[in-house]
């Protein structure tokens, strides 16, 4: 079967999102499907609108990365409309881009006609990549897949055209059935047109907890973004510290335009607890992160919407407990695997004192620890390309 993938964006650049459809083109490639991807070549999706950005000149055959439009018109674009709160879907779907260069992308639709498509696989929200699969599997009559990687509490994900997408798929791939049943309800979709499974996991689960640093480090991992609340998690590690003096904190991640609130932010800290903290504002591969991880003994993820969150699992598969908010998806996952502690949303006070109780309760702790390393075992990507495979057989 040929299968044409789209993304936003694809390694060497990568965010969750993309990461998924990258390890579902490599394993169904292993299982003999003929593959193509149309993405951008860009690093990260800042990378849409600033002029003069770095970008991937990488060439392949089988991965065509397109051009797109960065000027300095998207960037007051978008702070327009969201100083505005304008509601032009097509406005807020443009701010966010990518906008393929035309001559570029007629180029690619030959290759892509060539090619000749079967089925196409595209994702994540809230990009204008899904709208691009959307047009391409009306010009090409192919089935449409998609990964909307779904965020229900943030607006941009609201679109209306995005929505209406999701609607007119053939498959929808939601990574939890909290996903599933929410966009079900929302937009009347039979049950039987969802694939619900979470994703794999890139590192291998550990059966032993490596050796920790003497000091109690507090790890964040994720793209520098504002619904991350990484300045939360610093202001909550301020009052750690001085309740904690022997305990650090470590930021890692890729850098947005968002970075520099954050810096003035952990600026404003006092010097001695500012020294504790280490940032490492740029991407990092699998023995980076795996060092990351090792290194530290909670993962605690702030944020206010997530679709999944892979770097809890990737947390639980080297024996790190962790702490994230009570966001549906998140709060899940943490009660399933019962290896950490959720918090209220955005509450100072109670992320504070659920830290503190993974400081001072060592049982609590090593519980979290091994569940986690049982429960990632799950998380296997051929097992899950291979259920996504008999889906696609069906369609």
């Amino acid at each position: 079967m040929h299968i044409l993938f789209l993304s936003h964006i694809w390694p060497p650049a990568i965010d969750g999102g993309s990461q998924i459809i990258y390890q579902t083109q490599k394993h169904l490639k292993k299982l003999g499907h003929q593959t193509l991807v149309l993405t951008t070549d860009c690093f990260s999706t800042d990378d849409f609108i600033i002029p003069k950005s770095k970008i991937l000149n990488l060439k392949s055959s089988q991965v065509i990365r397109l051009s797109v439009y960065k000027t300095k018109l998207f960037v007051y674009l978008n702070k327009l409309v969201l100083f505005l709160n304008l509601k032009s879907y097509i406005l807020n779907l443009v701010r966010i881009g990518p906008i393929f260069k035309p001559l570029t992308f007629v180029k690619a639709l030959l290759k892509v006609k060539q090619f000749k498509p079967d089925i196409i696989i595209a994702g994540p929200f809230p990009t204008t990549i899904s709208l691009y699969a959307y047009i391409l599997s009306k010009i090409f009559k192919t089935k449409l897949i998609t990964l909307p990687c779904f965020h229900p509490q943030d607006p941009d994900f609201q679109n209306k055209i995005l929505l209406n997408i999701i609607k007119k798929s053939n498959l929808i791939w939601t990574l939890s059935d909290y996903e599933q049943t929410y966009l079900k309800n929302k937009l009347e979709i039979d049950k039987n047109n969802f694939f619900v499974s979470p994703p794999g996991i890139n590192l291998k689960a550990l059966k032993i907890i490596p050796q920790k640093p003497n000091t109690f480090n507090i790890l964040f991992l994720g793209n520098f973004a504002a619904h991350k609340r990484i300045e939360l998690l610093t202001k909550a590690f301020s009052c750690i510290n001085q309740k904690y003096p022997n305990t650090s904190l470590t930021i890692a991640g890729q850098k947005t335009l968002y970075f520099p609130t954050i810096k003035k932010q952990i600026d404003k800290i006092s010097p001695d607890i500012k020294s504790k903290i280490k940032i490492y504002p740029q991407k990092y591969d699998s023995i980076q992160l795996k060092k990351f991880l090792d290194q530290s003994h909670l993962l605690v993820n702030p944020s206010i919407h997530e679709s999944f969150g892979i770097v809890f699992m990737e947390a639980l598969s080297r024996g790190v407990p962790i702490i994230g908010s009570n966001i549906p998806n998140v709060s899940d996952l943490i009660n399933s695997s019962k290896a950490g502690l959720v918090f209220k949303k955005d509450n100072l006070k109670d992320l504070v004192e659920k830290i503190s109780t993974l400081i001072t309760n060592q049982n609590l702790y090593k519980q979290f620890s091994q569940n986690g390393l049982k429960f990632s075992q799950a998380f296997n990507w051929p097992k899950i390309i291979k259920k996504l495979n008999e889906k696609i057989a069906d369609l």
